[in-house]
Protein backbone atom coordinates (compact mmCIF):
# COMPACT_ATOMS: atom_id res chain seq x y z
CA UNK A 1 0.00 0.00 0.00
CA UNK A 2 1.47 3.41 -0.93
CA UNK A 3 2.52 5.72 1.89
CA UNK A 4 0.00 8.34 0.79
CA UNK A 5 -2.87 5.87 1.25
CA UNK A 6 -1.60 4.92 4.69
CA UNK A 7 -1.29 8.58 5.68
CA UNK A 8 -4.82 9.32 4.49
CA UNK A 9 -6.06 6.32 6.50
CA UNK A 10 -4.36 7.58 9.64
CA UNK A 11 -5.65 11.10 9.13
CA UNK A 12 -9.14 9.69 8.65
CA UNK A 13 -8.91 7.76 11.94
CA UNK A 14 -7.65 10.76 13.90
CA UNK A 15 -10.28 13.02 12.36
CA UNK A 16 -13.07 10.55 13.11
CA UNK A 17 -11.88 10.25 16.71
CA UNK A 18 -11.69 14.03 17.10
CA UNK A 19 -15.20 14.50 15.73
CA UNK A 20 -16.59 11.68 17.89
CA UNK A 21 -14.99 13.17 21.01
CA UNK A 22 -16.84 16.45 20.39
CA UNK A 23 -20.27 14.80 20.59
CA UNK A 24 -21.92 15.08 24.01
CA UNK A 25 -23.00 11.75 25.50
CA UNK A 26 -26.62 11.01 24.73
CA UNK A 27 -26.87 13.61 21.97
CA UNK A 28 -29.76 12.95 19.64
CA UNK A 29 -28.30 11.77 16.34
CA UNK A 30 -31.51 11.18 14.41
CA UNK A 31 -32.87 12.72 12.28
CA UNK A 32 -29.68 13.77 10.59
CA UNK A 33 -28.98 17.48 10.74
CA UNK A 34 -28.06 17.24 7.04
CA UNK A 35 -31.40 15.83 5.94
CA UNK A 36 -32.94 12.41 5.32
CA UNK A 37 -30.89 11.68 2.18
CA UNK A 38 -27.53 12.31 3.81
CA UNK A 39 -24.95 9.55 3.26
CA UNK A 40 -21.92 11.13 4.96
CA UNK A 41 -23.13 11.74 8.52
CA UNK A 42 -20.42 13.24 10.72
CA UNK A 43 -18.08 13.35 7.72
CA UNK A 44 -19.99 16.49 6.73
CA UNK A 45 -17.99 18.24 9.46
CA UNK A 46 -14.66 17.52 7.76
CA UNK A 47 -12.93 20.62 6.53
CA UNK A 48 -9.42 21.12 5.17
CA UNK A 49 -8.55 22.73 8.50
CA UNK A 50 -9.77 19.68 10.46
CA UNK A 51 -7.74 17.34 8.25
CA UNK A 52 -4.59 19.38 8.88
CA UNK A 53 -5.38 19.42 12.60
CA UNK A 54 -5.74 15.63 12.61
CA UNK A 55 -2.49 15.24 10.67
CA UNK A 56 -0.65 17.17 13.36
CA UNK A 57 -1.72 14.54 15.95
CA UNK A 58 0.27 11.75 14.29
CA UNK A 59 3.23 10.77 16.45
CA UNK A 60 4.22 7.35 15.09
CA UNK A 61 4.04 5.60 11.76
CA UNK A 62 2.02 2.64 13.06
CA UNK A 63 -0.32 1.22 10.44
CA UNK A 64 -3.51 -0.70 11.18
CA UNK A 65 -5.33 -2.73 8.55
CA UNK A 66 -9.04 -2.05 8.79
CA UNK A 67 -11.86 -3.97 7.19
CA UNK A 68 -9.71 -6.86 6.02
CA UNK A 69 -9.76 -10.44 7.20
CA UNK A 70 -6.20 -11.62 7.63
Amino acid sequence: MPKSVRLVSLVFLFLAAAIYAQQPAGERWWPSEWGPDDQRGAANRWTPEKVLEAKSLIETGQIYQLGRAV
